[in-house]
């Protein structure tokens, strides 16, 4: 599919994506994992091809590809689908670092994303049409969806493409377990699919093949990852290339810094605060009504562990404690000094988990007792972010501010309006190696 035969819409909503996506890879430069992985590519000697997002300093294809979906996952601030997958972490990422080496333009990157997103959900759609929510981790996909991008701005024939997703099928693998342990391996997942994709279109570029039934073969990902038996492998190939998948009604863009499932409890429970005043002396008990989903996800007892941030943007009772006391959800607050807050951190600990059915994945309630014998509720559903809650322009704005300066930048404001106009203007672009250069340190304290 040639570059001009994505529809408009469609291309102005990868821009949207790039957007995002930078300003959360921005914001992660310092999470933990980085630095760890800086220093592991370095001692390795590893080829300067592609710049680790958020420094000066350049790594292999391969090793950017990895750190640079880490950093982008890496405070859980980043897009995501009904299905759970994180898309723009592994596409937006690659498409950058791969465009980087093979001086790809703007307009190259924007179409290939645009495929490689439209394939990648009708992958789940086809094998998850209710959003059950497997045990594997959806953003498995993202090794299919890196290696289309990565084989499409590597102008691989279609014989090698074929190779590299049955390349890319041997690499899949993820447990949503990650996120109810709390484990650094929830974003090492999003770095672990970009690498093998971007890998499966290098080694079939090289002459190396696949299996070539990689999706309704035995032992192909229908059969491996799909629960139901009955997939019509035309489904797929409905609309193709006019309509395409994964879009704004599927999308979320976060207001939020913390697991998709916990936006609506973030929303209840600000609706709370602003009903009365109230201190975090003055709350006798609070108590959860969340779905089995929420439960699944983020609804083990809370306990930072190792891994603070990891485990606090995965916990219902985190999320809710801080929302309340801190009257706000900002990404300082997923910061483990404000995490491990000996009266916040003893609330948190206390919220009470009642698991309810619901039609709607996120639909729940918070309930807080205050010590004076009253008693405030409130119930939410669609998170702020989710299609049926978007976020405004300005909200928009905001965030990619918020990301800037948490990152440190300290021409944070000058810096995002710089994103938005490089995004904006995306298809415009020559050479796609400069818009990772907007993130070098220069100007941070």
């Amino acid at each position: 599919m040639p570059n001009d035969a994505v529809p408009e819409h469609v291309l102005t909503f990868q821009k949207k994506r790039i957007l995002d996506n930078m300003a959360v890879a921005a914001a992660g430069r310092h999470a933990d994992g980085l630095s760890q992985l800086d220093e592991l590519f370095s001692s390795q000697g590893t080829s300067s091809q592609v710049l680790l997002v958020g420094t000066d300093r350049k790594a292999s294809l391969l090793d950017a590809c990895f750190y640079n979906s880490v950093a982008a996952r890496a405070l859980d601030f980043c897009d995501v689908a009904f299905s759970g997958q994180h898309p723009s972490s592994t596409d937006v990422q690659v498409a950058l670092a791969v465009g980087s080496v093979t001086r790809s333009s703007g307009a190259d990157i924007l179409s290939a994303m645009a495929v490689g997103q439209d394939m990648a959900d009708r992958l789940y759609s086809a094998v998850d049409p209710d959003n059950e929510f497997h045990g594997f981790d959806s953003n498995i996909l993202s090794c299919f969806s890196a290696s289309l991008i990565a084989g499409r701005l590597m102008k691989l024939t279609v014989d090698q493409q074929q190779d590299a997703f049955g390349l890319a099928l041997n690499r899949m693998a993820g447990t949503f377990q990650n996120n109810r342990d709390g484990s650094l391996a929830v974003r090492l997942v999003q770095g672990f699919s970009s690498r093998a994709g971007v890998e499966a279109a290098l080694l079939a570029r090289a002459g190396l093949t696949g299996p070539r039934r990689s999706l309704c073969g035995v032992g192909g990902f229908f059969d491996l990852y799909a629960r139901r038996r009955d997939i019509d492998p035309t489904s797929l190939t409905d609309g193709l290339g006019v309509r395409f998948f994964g879009g704004q009604d599927r999308t979320c863009f976060k207001l939020y810094p913390s697991c998709s499932a916990t936006l609506s409890l973030t929303d209840a429970a600000l609706e709370i605060v602003r009903m009365v005043p109230f201190d975090l002396e003055d709350i006798a008990k609070v108590s959860l009504d969340i779905t089995p989903v929420q439960d699944a996800l983020c609804g083990a007892p809370f306990e930072p562990g190792d891994s603070p941030a990891a485990a606090a943007m995965f916990s219902v009772h985190y999320v809710t404690a801080n929302a309340l006391v801190r009257k706000s959800s900002r990404l300082e607050h997923f910061t483990a000094d404000s995490i491990l807050d000996p009266d916040l951190l003893a609330l948190a600990k206390a919220v009470n988990v009642r698991v309810v059915p619901a039609n709607l994945f996120d639909a729940c309630a918070v309930a807080v007792d205050l010590k004076d014998g009253r008693r405030l509720a409130a119930s939410a559903k669609n998170g702020k972010g989710w299609p049926a809650n978007p976020l405004s322009d300005s909200d928009f704005i905001l965030k990619v501010e918020q990301c800037m300066e948490f990152a440190g930048y300290l021409d944070f404001a000058e810096r995002a309006d710089r994103i938005h106009s490089v995004a904006a203007d995306m298809n415009e672009i020559d050479d796609v190696s400069i818009v990772l250069d907007m993130l070098k340190p220069a100007g941070a304290s």
